[in-house]
């Protein structure tokens, strides 16, 4: 991990500048996400609530996410710039918690989940849930370390 600058730690956080999901670079020309796309997935927006189910919400992704090819983009890349306006609430939030471009693939964000048993799956998303609110401090006070739900 390379070592912060003192700017870093004086740097105030704004919402949109900063993103735990590494934006893909991509090499074709006027590449644009249509708002029609961004509504759709918005739509159906996960929140980690107790009654939502994390599978039906992966599947209504994919199928938005399939609907839409861009010639000379890597659908992960375009995945990945979906994937923040599909959560809200806690989920949103757990997502927010994490370091600083610390996802830079489809398998570290809501694919990773989909290699977990439906038990593994239920104790990540219940842990998440219940210490969401000190990932938000320990995220700007620089002392976070490592990723908050390895098992």
């Amino acid at each position: 991990m390379a070592e912060k600058l003192l700017k870093d730690y004086t740097a105030l956080y704004a919402r949109g500048v900063w993103s735990s999901i590494t934006r893909p670079p991509i090499e074709a020309n006027n590449f644009e996400i249509k708002p029609a796309v961004i509504h759709m997935v918005q739509q159906n927006q996960f929140g980690g609530g107790p009654h939502e189910d994390p599978n039906h919400h992966l599947e209504l992704f994919y199928e938005i996410y399939g609907t839409m090819k861009v010639n000379g983009v890597p659908p992960e890349s375009v995945r990945l710039l979906l994937f923040g306006f599909s959560l809200k609430d806690r989920a949103k939030q757990w997502l927010n918690s994490l370091p600083v471009n610390n996802i830079s693939s489809w398998d570290q964000s809501g694919g990773a989940l989909m290699n977990k048993s439906l038990d593994e799956a239920e104790e990540i998303i219940e842990n998440v849930a219940q210490n969401h609110h000190q990932w938000a401090s320990e995220r700007f006070s620089g002392s976070f370390t490592g990723n908050p739900i390895k098992a």
